[in-house]
């Protein structure tokens, strides 16, 4: 009987894996769901700024899970925890025709400073080097406090997707201790056929609708010979019918928390084990 059931829901999963592909082959980024999501990016960004003004708690884990994030860092583990910004109300923003991912991810890098951080960061050669997920990466401008890369980005879960990104990073310190960072990317194109020779850019915003809009607001901190990094990632994706989301939630739901797992680690081991040199 139990093989019995576990034919059955493997050729049931194995349907829904080839009617989710071909319902979500195509979807078209909205007006509507662009306004709901600079909606989103606005309350996020004033609830940002007002607790950068304070700076206590500076760290949204001190606020979301203070003793768990504690002890993740402590033991050398990355925090991850879901975020969601509601309206001045108290109430859920919501986004017609398209779904919000909020995830914040904290993580210790030991014997390292500050600048070396913020260093080792504004080399994009960085990324492509350390990150699994990125697959070429180049600086196109860089000027005081705002350096503008172009990254070539994989994803994977049920699929692999791959993107054409255009990212703007402004960084900021406050202080000697603490120092910020927003990024933004401006232009993301999904691949079609990548790495054959028909690949192309799908049209913005009419492709497979897993990442339309992608922003992340970073914190940093010394904390004796140590830095603490947080990363406060939202993106934006498709909406799913409800007799395909229990399905698909893993790939449109898990990718941006598993991703910023993947980047804070890399990040941490990379600083660690190779310090600063190539970024210099």
């Amino acid at each position: 009987m139990n093989l019995r059931r576990t034919r059955i829901r493997a050729l049931v999963a194995t349907g829904l894996l080839v009617a989710s592909d071909t319902s979500l082959s195509a979807a078209e980024l909205k007006a509507e769901t662009i306004r709901a999501w600079n909606a989103h990016i606005e309350a996020t960004e004033a609830r940002i700024a007002a607790e950068l003004e304070t700076g206590n708690p500076f760290f949204v884990h001190g606020a979301l899970a203070p003793l768990e994030a504690t002890e993740a860092l402590r033991d050398g583990e990355v925090f991850v925890g879901r975020m969601e910004t509601l309206s001045v109300e108290g109430k859920r923003l919501l986004v017609p025709k398209g779904r919000i991912h909020h995830w914040v991810g904290s993580v210790l890098i030991r014997n390292v400073s500050l600048s070396d951080v913020l260093s080792w960061l504004r080399d994009c050669h960085n990324f492509e080097l350390h990150f699994e997920e990125v697959e070429r990466a180049r600086t196109l401008t860089t000027k005081e406090g705002v350096v503008q890369c172009f990254l070539r980005m994989r994803g994977k879960k049920v699929r692999t997707v791959h993107y054409n990104t255009e990212q703007t990073i402004r960084y900021r310190r406050l202080g000697e201790r603490r120092a910020t960072s927003r990024t933004e990317a401006t232009r993301i194109a999904q691949i079609r056929d990548p790495g054959s020779p028909n690949e192309s850019e799908m049209p913005v915003g009419n492709d497979s609708g897993y990442l339309w809009r992608w922003n992340s607001y970073w914190r940093f901190q010394a904390a004796g010979d140590d830095v603490i990094v947080e990363c406060e990632t939202i993106s934006l994706s498709r909406s799913v019918p409800p007799v395909l989301w229990w399905f698909v939630k893993p790939f449109l739901a898990s990718v941006p928390r598993d991703y910023l797992e993947s980047t804070l680690t890399s990040l941490r081991d990379a600083i660690e084990t190779t310090g600063t040199s190539e970024a210099h």
